[in-house]
């Protein structure tokens, strides 16, 4: 056995509770994919995480679960991660924590930061995450410059998910290979803070230069987070900033940040005000990003007022109740933006006319904006938008004319807009239009004779319009309409002549319209 080199099982083992005595002399050992902490009960059976000490031949993926259960430091210490270069995938999970440690918070606490500081990898690993850890700070080895001896300069992802203790994030920016970061459900996290002293051998927190005269020193040049992609940050409820600063000398400067990142999302991050990419110097250094996804962030009043990077595809803003507006200048280059979702934003009475310039956007949805009062005009340019959805918005009374340069949409759905009166005569030069939905829309009394004219509408869908009391006679003229379907327009008296066909064919539906007869 002395000679056994892998060793198979993995997370899906949810019933093994510790490992053995004697794990420690299999010492060939490559493949260790799962490791369980035993309690006290178990200690006799169980060699405790020490068994990891020799076992420096792992490589691949190691999970340390139940850390919870380490009572000494030192066992951590002896578990030798730092030695195992051959580790790439490194997650450390405390488990879920008993009533009794409950009990001891503040003293797990402790434990538990003296314990994570001894498990330390090695500077090779690639990919970390730390579940339920119950500390307040973070390791040493995590606050140290990457370029030091105990950094991990090699780290590409980085996780840290459901550690309700931690209460500041400090982090080391200019890790050179993270592309992933993703924070999540840090429940008493107030702060990240991100500060460096820059030196002219790199960046570090704690070297100087000592010796060297200051005619010496060159200018130096500071990129953070250099190769970060995605950054994501979700359910932290006391998250009130992110702030980014520099010790700088005099020559020494910020040249740029997150210049690589794609996707940025943060949601459920009720009390954020300061972030560094939200300040228009900051967004400036966001040239490679595609995707903004902005939920839940109950003290966002406005966007910068400088144009987003234009090679940003997808934006979604939801449930901000603060947010007053948008700049008009923010959507200025966004010629490749395909998708726009605004939802929840109880506090916007307008969309700006920026939105003229979105000539890439295939799919625009509004929803639950209960102070917005009308759409702009530049609407009409959106040559490429496919889907339009506008639902829930009750301060919205009227949309604007002009609808012909919509020449590709497809769908068109209107709910629960309460106050609308009257949709444009202008949608009539829909030609595209296959889907047009309108639902709980009691202020309309009519539709556009304009109707009739659209030449390939297939499916009309109306529902829940009470007050509607009839519908244009073009319709029966539409060639490509294969369904009509109406429900709960309880006013409608009539329908146009000519729609026995669909009748005939099973194509036409109506209920709860109990004025409603064909002609």
């Amino acid at each position: 056995m002395v000679n056994l080199r892998h060793l198979e099982f993995d997370d899906k083992c949810r019933s093994l509770k510790y490992i053995p005595r004697g794990l420690r002399q299999l010492c060939s050992l490559q493949t260790l994919f799962y490791f369980v902490v035993g309690d006290q009960r178990r200690r006799r059976r169980s060699g405790g995480i020490g068994e990891l000490h020799g076992l420096n031949q792992l490589r691949q993926k190691l999970v340390i679960r139940d850390l919870r259960n380490v009572r000494d430091a030192r066992d951590a210490e002896e578990a030798n991660l730092k030695d195992k270069t051959e580790l790439q995938f490194l997650i450390l999970d405390w488990g879920y924590p008993g009533e009794y440690r409950r009990r001891r918070r503040r003293r797990v606490s402790s434990l538990e930061e003296h314990v994570l500081d001894n498990l330390q990898p090695h500077q090779n690993l690639k990919e970390l995450i730390i579940k339920r850890y119950e500390g307040v700070k973070m390791p040493r080895w995590m606050l140290h410059s990457s370029y030091s001896l105990h950094g991990l300069p090699n780290l590409v992802e980085l996780t840290i998910h459901e550690c309700h203790n931690l209460k500041c994030l400090p982090l080391v920016g200019e890790f050179p290979c993270l592309r992933l970061l993703r924070l999540s459900n840090l429940e008493a996290l107030e702060s990240i803070c991100n500060k460096v002293v820059m030196t002219e051998g790199g960046i570090d927190n704690n070297n100087n230069n000592e010796g060297r005269g200051r005619d010496e020193r060159k200018p130096l040049l500071m990129v953070l987070f250099p190769m970060l992609q995605q950054l994501l940050l979700s359910r932290m409820p006391n998250l009130e900033k992110w702030t980014i600063s520099v010790e700088e000398e005099e020559e020494a400067f910020l040249s740029s940040m997150f210049p690589r990142l794609i996707d940025l999302e943060f949601r459920y991050c009720k009390n954020l005000t300061t972030v560094p990419m939200f300040s228009v110097e900051g967004i400036q250094h966001l040239t490679s990003l595609r995707t903004l996804k902005l939920e839940c962030l109950d003290k966002l009043v406005y966007l910068p007022d400088y144009p987003a990077p234009a090679t940003l595809e997808m934006l979604h803003i939801i449930e901000c109740p603060s947010l007053v507006r948008l700049p008009d200048c923010f959507f200025n280059n966004l010629k490749l933006l395909s998708e726009f979702k605004i939802l929840r934003c109880s506090e916007l009475t307008f969309l700006p006319e920026g939105i003229r310039h979105l000539i890439a956007l295939k799919r625009l949805k509004i929803g639950k904006c209960s102070s917005l009062s009308s759409l702009p005009q530049g609407i009409q340019q959106l040559t490429a938008l496919i889907d339009l959805d506008i639902s829930s918005c009750p301060g919205l009374k009227i949309l604007p004319e002009g609808w012909g340069g919509l020449s590709s949409l497809e769908k068109f759905e209107i709910e629960d807009c309460s106050n609308l009166s009257s949709l444009p005569e202008g949608i009539q030069h829909l030609c595209s239009l296959k889907t047009l939905k309108l639902r709980t829309c009691p202020g309309l009394k009519a539709l556009p004779d304009g109707l009739g004219s659209l030449p390939r509408l297939g499916y009309l869908d109306i529902e829940s319009c009470s007050n509607l009391l009839s519908l244009p006679e073009g319709i029966q003229h539409l060639p490509a309409l294969y369904q009509l379907a109406i429900d709960n327009c309880p006013c409608l008296r009539s329908l146009p002549g000519g729609l026995e066909n669909l009748a005939s064919r099973g194509l036409l539906y109506f209920s709860n319209c109990p004025n409603l007869s064909l002609s």
